[in-house]
């Protein structure tokens, strides 16, 4: 097999959307215990939107705040007066993923969408499947 060809077959083996389980209760009251968060690695968040950031070694859930191609800001969920500012100086770059929704217990609820409410990000009232296309709300 060539190297071509095994790069293609690793990336076919890592899935788009994956559930992540919360392990404490640093994100309520959006995240509990137990929940399982879906994110897809494949949409980047739109500005005000709830994304899984990973950097470096770090992991985390944060308000995207937007990427001015000179720094990427993000808002911490348990304290909206703290920000993250990453600099392209930074020797980590933020990789930076959707959040879709959330399963709390055997319910599975989609995250709503920007536009189609007028207040902060949460969960929609009514549970469903979650939306894969930026045109959902």
């Amino acid at each position: 097999m060539t190297d071509r060809s095994q790069a293609r077959a690793d990336v076919r083996e890592i899935p788009r959307v994956f559930g992540i389980r919360i392990e404490g209760n640093e994100y309520e009251p959006l995240f509990s215990c137990d929940d399982v968060v879906y994110v897809d690695s494949g949409i980047i968040p739109d500005p005000d939107e709830i994304c899984f950031v990973i950097l470096g070694r770090k992991a985390c859930f944060r308000l995207f705040e937007g990427h001015d191609g000179r720094q990427t800001r993000f808002t911490r969920i348990n304290d909206f007066a703290r920000h993250d500012v990453i600099g392209v100086e930074s020797p980590f770059q933020p990789i930076i993923m959707r959040v879709m929704g959330v399963q709390k217990g055997p319910r599975l609820y989609p995250l709503r969408r920007n536009g189609c409410s007028s207040g902060p990000p949460g969960l929609v009232g009514a549970p469903g499947p979650l939306p894969l296309d930026r045109a959902s709300c």
